[in-house]
């Protein structure tokens, strides 16, 4: 299926795929970025066109199949006139796709009939059409789509101008033109320059929940030329994983951070349990909303400290955790939890609160037990980012010993660790290695 490990990709004409945002799961908003986000996108795509590496790969499924979706679904697709079954053909989207190219088709036409523009110098118009055809038509036909992507959505929106964009980039001094000829600083790319082709892994991807890991494993773990999904959207998505059956540890991965993936779980848990508190509905609220929860100011340990705390076995088992502080905690009630989302997030408000001065910063990097602390102050001392450039390669490690120092499971981590850091290099740590991936796999 499609969580399994896949390395071959084949490149497809772009006109071989269609996309709908209908069908995005990872972004339920529709939000695909600021118009300036999606300006550097077109951009980039101009001029580097469709990345042909890992980077630029996506996934798609064949058109022949038939896609389960949710409910909330198959009321957006009602909303724009469009009526679909919970077990969805493809077919039926690619059909109105190919009602869409073709009208699209005849319209770039009339646009360029009423402007073609000089023969050397061509209209925006007579561009359009001609990116048009390269892209989706062929022999006389506006191509029948046979995948639908499942990834690449965002880019898949844009790619088109892209295309537009490309065709009038100058091609920089020294560089091939598609002719073969040198760059002059004059030439442009033109309709040779546009490459319509994408590197494509296909699969079977009717099933929600594979479908929807996939598109967040695409804006969460991708580093460059991909946009996070939005916290809200983070949240929603995260809400349909648990309908689909994901356990903590897999939306854990699937976002890449055990503490997000922590918070989105215990946020759900917590609004499921408190449903007169609306908690998942106000998130989805403007910030200038009183009634609204700053998602983004939420921290994990208190979701899950308050979500520990469901009844009285829960609470004793939460209270004897050698981690808990400040204890012992009575039984959560309702108004504890209405309190820290309409008052308690913003209790930690910043203005007003003065800096740490030089002398506590120098003292921190001197004597702090803490080593991470140290080279903190160091960096914050020197003025030099430079410190920071270990740390932030321990990122992930780091976010892992925090969330297990809120669960009480610290003591057995550093233990761990401190075996591996004090095993001799050579066959003792290659030994202690192979035994922990036979637990870890």
């Amino acid at each position: 299926m499609a969580d399994k490990a896949i390395t071959h990709s084949i490149l497809e004409r772009f006109g071989n795929l269609m996309s709908s945002p209908l069908l995005n799961a990872a972004r339920p908003t529709g939000f695909y970025g600021e118009a300036s986000d999606l300006k550097t996108l077109r951009g980039t795509l101009a001029e580097r066109g469709w990345l042909k590496d890992t980077n630029g790969t996506i996934n798609a499924d064949r058109v022949s199949n038939t896609w389960d979706i949710d409910t909330d679904t198959v009321n957006t697709f009602a909303a724009i006139g469009v009526k679909v079954d919970k077990r969805l053909p493809l077919k039926q989207l690619a059909e109105l796709e190919v009602i869409r190219r073709q009208g699209v088709w005849e319209r770039l036409k009339v646009e360029k009939a009423e402007d073609p523009g000089p023969p050397d110098k061509p209209s925006v118009s007579a561009i359009k059409l001609l990116v048009f055809e390269k892209l989706f038509v062929e022999k006389g036909k506006v191509i029948t789509p046979t995948l639908m992507t499942v990834t690449g959505n965002r880019r898949s929106s844009v790619f088109f101008d892209s295309c537009v964009e490309r065709y009038s980039l100058i091609v920089p001094i020294g560089e091939k033109c598609p002719d073969g000829s040198e760059g002059d600083g004059k030439k442009t790319y033109g309709i040779e320059g546009v490459d319509p082709t994408l590197p494509v892994v296909i699969d079977d991807y009717s099933g929600n929940r594979f479908r929807l890991e996939a598109q967040l494993r695409e804006n969460e773990m991708k580093k460059k030329g991909f946009l996070p999904g939005s916290q809200v959207d983070q949240l929603l998505a995260t809400i349909k994983m648990m309908e689909y059956g994901a356990s903590q540890s897999r939306i854990r991965e699937t976002f890449g951070s055990p503490t997000i993936g922590v918070k989105l779980y215990y946020m759900n848990v917590l609004d499921k349990r408190y449903k007169n508190l609306r908690i998942v509905e106000r998130c989805k609220l403007k910030q200038e909303n009183p009634d609204s929860i700053p998602l983004s100011m939420v921290q994990h340990q208190t979701l899950q400290g308050m979500a520990q705390r469901f009844d009285k076995a829960s609470t004793d088992e939460y209270n004897a955790k050698k981690s808990t502080k400040g204890g012992p905690y009575p039984v959560l009630t309702e108004a504890e939890v209405a309190r820290y989302f309409s008052t308690g997030i913003r209790d930690k408000k910043t203005e007003g609160v003065k800096m740490m001065d030089k002398g506590s910063i120098e003292t921190l990097k001197a004597s702090n037990s803490n080593p991470i602390i140290r080279k903190v102050a160091e960096a914050i001392h020197n003025n030099d980012t430079k410190d920071f450039e270990q740390l932030i390669r321990m990122s992930d490690g780091c976010d892992a010993l925090m969330l297990l120092e809120s669960e009480g499971d610290y003591p057995f981590a550093e233990k761990v660790l401190k075996a591996i850091a004090v095993a001799q290099k050579g066959e003792e740590r290659n030994a202690l290695e192979k035994k922990i991936a036979k637990v870890i796999g």
